[in-house]
């Protein structure tokens, strides 16, 4: 997998691809982030309705965010 500078910009190119068809690329981003969240995936995917899918999204950010620095995917 590619090697990000940060969360948000692996979630800022993960939803440039999303706009167009289906790519390998993508499809490895979401494999990685159902890997790591599970379910909760979908709240890093769509944008939070209220402050409590805010806080929700921010914890599966932060969970998100140390696994993929642990696994050398983003370097901060």
């Amino acid at each position: 997998m590619t090697q990000y500078a940060s969360l948000e910009a692996l979630l800022a190119h993960r939803q440039a691809l999303a706009r167009g068809p289906r790519t390998p690329v993508l499809d490895q981003i979401d494999e990685t982030i159902r890997s790591i969240l599970g379910e909760a995936s979908r709240l890093v995917v769509e944008e939070p309705a209220d402050s409590a899918a805010r806080r929700h999204r921010d914890r599966a950010e932060s969970k998100l965010r140390r696994e993929l620095i642990a696994r050398g995917v983003i370097t901060g």
